[in-house]
């Protein structure tokens, strides 16, 4: 599966590229949402995985252009300042699911597959 991370943490969205692409993930990094979305629209990506606070524009931001284009790919929206208000508008706009960093590789790779089986059973 393609894989697109989006985040302006240069050391975290190295660390999570390579444990994705351990477990068989094909990812595309971005630095910040514009760059994010330049390469979203230029390639085919079944999941995104966003900071949603960044320099230039914001994951939601990113969220929302993204589901104007595309409703089905799964987005996933991460962040070290997470609060109920933001994981509720996030899911409001269709993110399929919304982590607080730090978390872990298991945990990550439990919502990637968790999302990923709901898009399957959607598409049955």
């Amino acid at each position: 599966m393609k894989l697109l991370l989006i985040d302006d943490d240069i050391n975290l969205s190295r660390v999570l590229a390579y444990q994705l692409q351990k477990n068989g993930f094909l990812v595309s990094t971005a630095k910040n949402g514009d760059e994010g979305l330049s390469l979203f629209f230029k390639e085919s990506f079944d999941i995104i995985i966003t900071d949603i606070q960044m320099p230039d524009i914001s994951g939601i931001d990113v969220l929302k252009k993204v589901r104007e284009k595309d409703n089905q790919i799964i987005v996933i929206i991460i962040t070290a300042h997470g609060s109920v208000e933001d994981a509720i508008e996030a899911c409001k706009l269709g993110a399929n699911d919304y982590l607080t960093k730090p978390f872990g590789q298991e945990q990550l790779l439990f919502v990637i597959e968790k999302a990923v089986q709901l898009k399957q059973l959607r598409d049955e």
